[in-house]
């Protein structure tokens, strides 16, 4: 294979050529995992639903999941207001 200038091209193709292709590609999937990775906690941090809390009987129950109808009762105490 020659080049634009006519001077012939030479690939080089040793193990060390592969195993740096290995790593590259190992690191590239590291660093796009973890960012994908911050990129979801980011997101959900920032738009993830509030959990809500009901206030009966003077207990407060929280919502086991933003988007559940189940409640757990806590061990905090409310005061209802008339």
């Amino acid at each position: 294979m020659t080049n634009i200038r006519g001077k012939k091209v030479t690939i080089l193709r040793n193990t060390w050529y592969y195993a740096e292709l290995v790593l590259v590609f190992l690191l590239g999937l590291v660093v796009g995992g973890g960012g994908m990775r911050i990129y979801y906690m980011i997101d959900n941090y920032l738009n993830a639903e509030p959990i809500a809390y009901i206030c009966k009987k003077g207990k407060v129950y929280e919502q086991a999941d933003p988007v559940s109808t189940v409640y757990i009762k806590t061990i905090h105490e409310c005061i209802e207001g008339e």
